[in-house]
C-alpha cells in the first residue's frame, strides 16, 4: 500500500473547512483515511476473489487500486469489483447511523460528531463514486453495461454519457458554489470528452467492401522478408479510481 502526502493534506483541508481549528478537524483526518482505505479494500478483496493481486494507493483524489497481474475481468466480474468498494462504504455508513440512533443521552459531543462524520464520509464517498462518470465506479459499471448491449461501441457511448452527466453536475456544483466538485468534475468530463473524440462517431456506418485486384503478385522483393502484420486489440484494463 502507498499513501501519498497529498491525501492527508487534502483530508486536513476538508477537516478545517468543516470544523475549523478544533479536535473534530483532527479526528476528520483518520476518518477520511480509513473510509477511503475501506473503500479500496472492497475493490481489492473482490479482485483477489477472481485471482488478481491488488495494490492500493491513496492519493490526493481519493484512492486507486492497481492490479499487478494484469488479468482481464469478465464484464460480470468487473461490475462486481466496481460495486464492492461503494458497498463497503454504504454498510459502514449505515452502521454508523444506526449506532448514532441508539446513543444514550449525555453522550460526549465529540463522540456524536465523530460517529456522524463516519456516516457522512463513508456514505458520501460511496454515493459519489456511484455517479456514472468514467472512471468512477459508477462509470465503470455503466461502461460494462453499454458494452454488454452495444458491443464494441459501448466504450464510446459510456464516454458520451459521462460527458453529459459531467456537464450537468458542473452546472449544479457552480450553482451550489462547490468549487472542488467543479474542479474534479471538470477534469473527469474533459478526459471523457478527449476519449470520446478519439473513439470516433457513436453511430458507425457499415463500410463498403474493398475491391480486390484481379492480379496479385506473389513474387517477394529482393532483400525483404515477409512479416506477419496481424494485430491484436487489447481491451483497456480498468483501474479503480475512487
Amino acid at each position: 500500500m502507498l499513501v501519498r502526502p497529498e491525501h492527508l493534506l487534502i483530508s486536513a483541508l476538508f477537516g478545517y473547512m468543516s470544523f475549523g481549528l478544533s479536535v473534530s478537524a483532527l479526528v476528520h483526518i483518520p476518518i477520511v483515511f480509513s473510509g477511503v482505505l475501506l473503500h479500496e479494500m472492497g475493490h481489492a478483496l473482490a479482485g483477489r476473489r477472481f485471482g488478481e493481486r491488488p495494490f492500493v494507493e491513496l492519493n490526493g483524489w481519493g484512492g486507486l487500486t492497481h492490479w499487478l497481474k494484469g488479468r482481464a475481468f469478465t464484464r460480470g466480474q468487473s461490475v462486481f469489483v466496481a460495486f464492492a468498494g461503494p458497498l463497503v462504504g454504504i454498510v459502514v455508513g449505515i452502521t454508523a447511523l444506526v449506532v448514532n440512533m441508539f446513543l444514550p443521552p449525555g453522550t460526549p459531543p465529540l463522540l456524536l460528531v465523530t460517529i456522524g462524520d463516519i456516516a457522512f464520509v463513508n456514505l458520501g464517498w460511496a454515493l459519489f463514486n456511484l455517479v456514472p462518470i468514467y472512471p468512477l465506479d459508477g462509470g465503470k459499471i455503466a461502461r460494462d453495461l453499454f458494452g454488454h448491449f452495444l458491443g464494441t461501441r459501448g466504450a464510446a457511448w459510456s464516454h458520451a454519457s459521462s460527458v453529459a452527466v459531467g456537464v450537468v453536475l458542473i452546472a449544479l456544483a457552480l450553482f451550489a458554489r462547490q468549487f472542488f466538485v467543479v474542479l474534479l468534475m471538470g477534469q473527469l468530463t474533459w478526459q471523457n470528452w478527449q476519449a470520446l473524440r478519439a473513439a470516433g462517431p457513436l453511430f458507425r456506418r457499415a463500410s463498403a467492401p474493398k475491391a480486390t485486384a484481379s492480379r496479385v503478385s506473389t513474387k517477394k522483393p529482393h532483400g525483404l522478408r515477409v512479416i506477419d502484420g496481424g494485430r491484436k486489440d487489447e481491451d483497456e484494463k480498468p483501474k479503480y479510481l475512487n
